[in-house]
């Protein structure tokens, strides 16, 4: 019963406003204009209108719909990339400390076994030395030291092998350089220098949250003036 009662108060206000609508002076003006066009201008004016209608029912919900997409994809790249800052700063937080690396003599006499071990003659090792490890890309601060491997006559298996073993030797032992030259007196051997340096990562320290600002209190302003007078 409600739901007729609301039909019919429906279509009696389409009636009244449609009526409102017919007796308007721009509307019989309108019609007036109309009923003067020919057959064809009275066709092209319809369509023209049915054509214009249809563009306003759809262009606000397009709109709309449009911009929800837009919308959309800026919440869902911003959402990706809070997630990844968050991701990456657990994974900085759960990162172990960064190795200290052994002594330079240490790791000297380390790379002396190796090349025992992996059967060098001692006229393939023209030196191993200690060095300060310079680099243009590390600052100094982050380098404790370097060292330099130069040998001569091997092949290039002896180089690969060698070059493994250097650079696994430490995690904090990196291969900075690595020179291969042709061996002047035999054309089937080259001569390789390795140069490494040893990282001085410092431990990683969490830094403190800043202090929450302190709220005034408009109270103890006051007992303090009064205190104060």
């Amino acid at each position: 019963m409600a739901f007729e009662e609301v039909v019919e108060n429906l279509k009696s206000a389409g009636n009244s406003l449609k009526e409102k609508i017919t007796e308007s002076s721009l509307f019989q003006s309108m019609q007036e204009r109309y009923q003067n066009l020919n057959p064809l201008q009275q066709k092209l004016s319809l369509t023209g209108l049915s054509v214009f209608f249809l563009f306003v029912v759809l262009y606000f919900p397009l709109d709309h719909y449009l911009l929800s997409n837009e919308n959309t994809e800026q919440f869902e790249s911003k959402r990706l990339l809070t997630k990844n800052l968050i991701k990456s700063h657990r994974e900085v937080n759960n990162l172990s400390d960064f190795p200290v690396p052994q002594t330079s003599e240490n790791m000297k006499s380390l790379i002396q076994g190796y090349l025992k071990e992996m059967n060098f003659l001692p006229e393939q090792i023209k030196y191993l030395n200690i060095t300060s490890g310079s680099s243009s890309l590390i600052p100094l601060n982050k380098i404790q030291y370097g060292l330099e491997l130069s040998l001569s006559k091997v092949n290039v298996r002896q180089i690969t092998n060698i070059g493994s073993k250097l650079q696994s030797i430490h995690p904090a032992l990196k291969l900075k350089d690595l020179l291969i030259t042709m061996n002047k007196e035999d054309s089937r051997y080259q001569d390789g220098t390795f140069k490494l340096i040893a990282l001085n990562i410092p431990k990683y320290i969490q830094p403190l949250p800043e202090p929450e600002p302190i709220k005034k209190n408009k109270t103890n302003n006051q007992t303090n003036k009064e205190e104060a007078e």
